[in-house]
């Protein structure tokens, strides 16, 4: 074979091979939902943990996660609950001693002890839309005209105990926002609440909850006209271009988006997070209009942004080249890429990176991490199946 020859059965063979990945990436559907295992909220609906166990939602069935999927222990199937046969969770939390999840505006709890399920408050007329759990009790929110967030003690059966933390707001302290409405704030328990009055002084909702012990999200932004986060006890507001204290009206402005174009992307809870004192974005840049779409023919690169809220500095801690890798997770100094069906694990100090597993080839795949762990769902039409579990690097 002469060389002209050999170089074109070789630029047809290498055209083959990459063509074939570039169309795979270009095609996939891969949504990131939260992107810090210790301190932000998921809403997923597919994963949760009470720090000592976690549990997950796969193919009609909630189990507690053993060593591995195998090992993994099931709670309850989902099938033999009242609307389990045509729905499947949106959303479940875990207690010390009981399991919560939704079905079709349903709320239903499994005890941890005996796995019997009963559904909670089947007397009210309106929908469940939203569980987020601590140790001691859970936040439900309960739609009837416009959603409530209600406190309830861990085991409480009766409506009656339950604790309606608009109330509690609007007892609160009241700051004006940057945006021409109102915040309420105000302590319960161990938590700061978030409110406003976005939608009239009559409907103050409850925005966010957080850990007063730490700087955790409890409970996202669920309607909220806003992104909020809290460092040391003091609540921000975050912006497509900066952020600011909430008592405060001057906007103080991030420098490492200079260069990022704001119709290009945007924040959503589960894809930013405090850690050591410094607020640490995820930025999907998409095509517009699409913004923080997890669509592959969307997607132009991934960016991670570091933040100091106290000095104000700003830098851009790694930026993919393209929209593959995709960073589906960031945690102590580490940040986890998905390629090629695989997730590796980049250390920002020593720019090492380590491949961690292998996933199966699937155009639809789902991210998010809990307690330590990135949990892997196959996205389908109707239910959800885990396919794998990464444990993340120590430091």
């Amino acid at each position: 074979m002469n060389r002209k020859l050999f170089n074109i059965v070789m630029g047809i063979l290498i055209t083959v091979l990459f063509s074939g990945c570039s169309h795979r990436d270009k095609t996939g559907y891969y949504p990131i939902n939260n992107i810090n295992s210790k301190l932000s909220h998921s809403s997923s609906g597919l994963t949760c943990s009470n720090e000592k166990e976690d549990y997950y939602y796969s193919n009609g069935i909630i189990y507690k996660y053993g060593n591995s999927i195998e090992s993994s222990e099931p709670i309850v199937n989902t099938y033999e609950v009242p609307g389990g046969e045509e729905y499947y969770p949106t959303n479940i939390a875990v207690t010390n001693n009981y399991l919560y999840f939704i079905i079709d505006g349903k709320l239903f709890r499994t005890d941890l002890l005996t796995k019997k399920t009963d559904s909670l408050f089947s007397e009210l007329t309106g929908r469940f839309d939203d569980v987020a759990a601590d140790k001691t009790g859970i936040f439900v929110s309960y739609f009837t005209d416009i959603s409530r967030i209600y406190w309830l003690d861990d085991g409480k059966k009766e409506w009656g105990n339950a604790i309606d933390l608009q109330k509690i707001l609007s007892e609160g302290e009241k700051v004006q926002n940057i945006n021409d409405f109102n915040n309420y704030i105000t302590t319960f328990n161990n938590y700061l609440i978030l409110g406003d009055d976005h939608l009239g002084i009559d409907n103050i909702r409850v925005t966010s909850a957080f850990s007063q012990k730490e700087n955790r999200i409890n409970l996202g932004n669920f309607g909220s006209a806003e992104e909020y986060f809290v460092l040391n006890g003091m609540i921000y507001g975050l912006t497509l271009d900066g952020y600011y204290p909430i008592d405060n009206s001057s906007i103080k402005y991030i420098s490492a988006l200079d260069n990022y174009d704001s119709v290009h992307f945007n924040w959503k809870p589960g894809h930013y997070v405090v850690e050591n004192d410094k607020l640490y974005l995820l930025v999907q840049y998409a095509k517009p209009p699409k913004v923080v779409n997890p669509h592959q023919s969307d997607s132009i690169f991934d960016a991670l942004i570091e933040v100091d809220p106290i000095t104000g500095d700003s830098k851009e801690l790694f930026k993919t080249k393209s929209n593959m890798p995709r960073i589906v997770a960031y945690e102590k100094g580490f940040v986890y890429l998905f390629r090629e069906y695989q997730i590796s694990s980049y250390n920002l100090a020593t720019g090492e990176e380590e491949k961690l597993a292998d996933l199966p080839e699937n155009d639809s795949l789902i991210f998010d991490c809990v307690n330590g762990k990135i949990f892997v769902y196959r996205w389908e039409t109707k239910y959800h199946g885990l396919v794998a579990v990464v444990e993340l690097m120590d430091e």
